[in-house]
């Protein structure tokens, strides 16, 4: 099958509906440059991937590149990835409105999606909301792990805890914008309250199902059934530690895919992180608030990762699971670029 594979990822549009900028940061703060072109766009495109969502900065401390002011370090972040961008040449572009959205496979171009993964760089300010929207920012994450001035994240789970005020005010104004809103690492109140209050459909980016392997970032079958009636779709991610372990990485990714199809169908489930960045990242669950130290390497990930392997066994696994060629294509990335084009606007709103 491996034809099959090759043909199906050269016809379909790929979405990574998530990554991070934390090695490009750390190289960044070693004085490199052009290290985006170097370090992303040739993994990325070798992967087949043609659109990406990436966090830019968020609420972290490797959102932020340890700074006091969290609006200080997303801004410091947002000028670093947008110089990067200006000189990673014609090959990439930042995705802006609906039409942007590429409509078909366009080999050796790459289109980004700028995000916040986060809201403490806003700072209790919608102004500031918008000012990220101006700069390019077209999807929200309302939180990580731990509260911010929006709603809590999932480690505050005891509390009981939802959306504040102000971030009703957000998810408002996201949707007035075309702002598309990230639940991923929100706590259970916090989802029921935001997939209730948005008026557009939203998107967990990286998780998996909480059935399949009982970890509080994984997503329950009623929340599952809460975002597919609004639209929404679960994108499934690779990470040891929330698909299982024991299982062999495609293997324990399948069973996650398998039980969200059978809960809400096809059309709400995605892969959207196979790894293809995360190689140099210092850490995925270790930075979940200013004062935790990212650790100095990531544990815990199969040793395929970076390379341009793991896509086509994801296809050829699928298509061995009896998925039909429509399928694949809809958890590659036409999910996800069907959520994308439904939530941006059709032209940059103004005010």
């Amino acid at each position: 099958m491996p034809g099959d594979a090759e043909r199906l990822r050269a016809s379909t549009v790929i979405v990574k509906g998530h990554a991070d900028i934390y090695a490009l940061v750390d190289r960044m703060n070693r004085g490199e440059r052009g290290v985006l072109r170097r370090c992303w766009l040739e993994t990325m495109v070798g992967a087949g991937v043609d659109l990406v969502v990436v966090a830019v900065s968020g609420d972290t401390e490797a959102h932020l590149n340890g700074a006091q002011r969290a609006l200080h370090g997303a801004l410091e972040l947002w000028d670093f990835f947008l110089r990067e961008l200006a000189a990673a040449g014609p090959g990439v572009s930042v995705v802006r409105t609906a039409r942007d959205l590429p409509a078909q496979v366009e080999p050796g171009r790459l289109r980004i999606v700028l995000a916040l993964e986060g809201g403490r760089p806003l700072e209790q300010n919608l102004a500031h909301l918008r000012n990220f929207y101006r700069l390019g920012m077209r999807v929200l994450g309302m939180s990580h792990d731990l509260r911010n001035e929006l709603v809590d994240g999932r480690d505050e789970g005891r509390t009981g805890g939802g959306l504040s005020r102000f971030g009703r005010a957000v998810v408002k104004e996201a949707n007035r914008l075309g702002i598309l809103l990230d639940i991923s690492h929100i706590s259970d109140f916090g989802f029921v309250h935001v997939v209730e209050a948005s008026e557009q459909p939203v998107v967990v980016s990286h998780a998996n199902s909480r059935a399949v392997f009982d970890h509080p970032r994984n997503v329950s079958d009623e929340q599952l059934r809460l975002l597919a009636a609004k639209g929404g779709v679960l994108g499934l991610i690779d990470v040891p530690g929330l698909v299982g372990r024991g299982r062999a990485p495609i293997d324990g990714l399948l069973a996650h895919l398998d039980h969200v199809v059978d809960v809400v169908g096809i059309e709400h489930v995605a892969v959207t992180d196979l790894g293809t960045e995360r190689n140099e990242l210092r850490t995925v669950e270790g930075a979940g608030g200013p004062h935790d130290r990212a650790a100095p390497a990531q544990a815990g990930r199969p040793e395929e990762h970076g390379d341009r392997e793991p896509m086509g066994r994801l296809i050829d696994a699928l298509l061995a699971r009896g998925y039909a060629d429509a399928d694949v294509g809809l958890v590659l990335g036409g999910n996800m670029r069907r959520l994308l084009a439904r939530a941006l606007p059709s032209r940059e709103v103004v005010g």
